[in-house]
């Protein structure tokens, strides 16, 4: 379903304040982190993904009064940043799944270095040919290259994203049980943390698609 730049700003100014909010939520959490590579990949995730709505809503400006071309380059700066930050977040996941996991200090090192490497080569080649599609297209339609890449990247995310997130959120279970085991209400309280944990990986999954 197309929609208007009206409404395309209004979900960007909505999106703004919900990360803002957030962000203002998990500060206290976000200023306890010592690790230097969480504390800069969730930097750099709030930082880009903010910017990709403030650029994002420029580009449908652009579009409502007809300036395609200047649309086509916001849309490809929106879309860099946006993709930034999703490797941000998929780098602190990993990492911190790693961590969670008590891994070694090598694994926990190189393994979100090489997985993270791997998605940006995929990703950022991917909106480049995008870019390509954009310059040529404005939008109308994509390249048979940049159709089979972008399944590729897809395939990627199906098979990685629900792991490490999935993994995360299992050992965050686990230690919530943990804490319920004197509770009477233990059994009830383990299937709600279990759905929880469930429709956490499953709008995360559909999120990131």
């Amino acid at each position: 379903m197309d929609m208007s730049p009206a409404a395309a700003i209004g979900t960007n100014y909505c999106g703004l304040l919900m990360t803002l909010t957030v962000f203002g939520t998990c500060l206290p959490s976000y200023l306890s982190i010592k690790d230097v590579q969480l504390q800069v990949s969730i930097t750099l995730y709030f930082l880009c993904f903010t910017l990709n709505l403030v650029i994002n809503t420029m580009g449908w400006q652009a579009l409502s009064v007809s300036d395609l071309p200047a649309f086509g380059r916001l849309n490809i700066t929106c879309s860099t940043f946006y993709i930034t930050a999703f490797i941000a977040q998929s780098f602190y996941s990993i990492r911190r799944t790693c961590m969670i996991y008590d891994l070694s200090p090598r694994v926990q090192m190189y393994l979100p270095l090489c997985m993270t490497a791997l998605q940006c080569a995929l990703q950022y080649v991917n909106s480049a040919y995008w870019a390509m599609d954009m310059q040529v297209y404005y939008g109308t339609r994509v390249s048979k290259e940049t159709s089979n890449l972008t399944i590729v990247s897809i395939v990627w995310i199906l098979a990685t994203e629900p792991v490490y997130f999935g993994l995360l959120q299992y050992k965050i279970v686990c230690s919530a049980v943990g804490f319920q085991k004197h509770n009477t209400k233990r059994l009830t309280r383990t299937v709600g943390l279990w759905l929880e944990a469930a429709l956490r990986l499953t709008l995360y999954v559909t999120t990131v698609l």
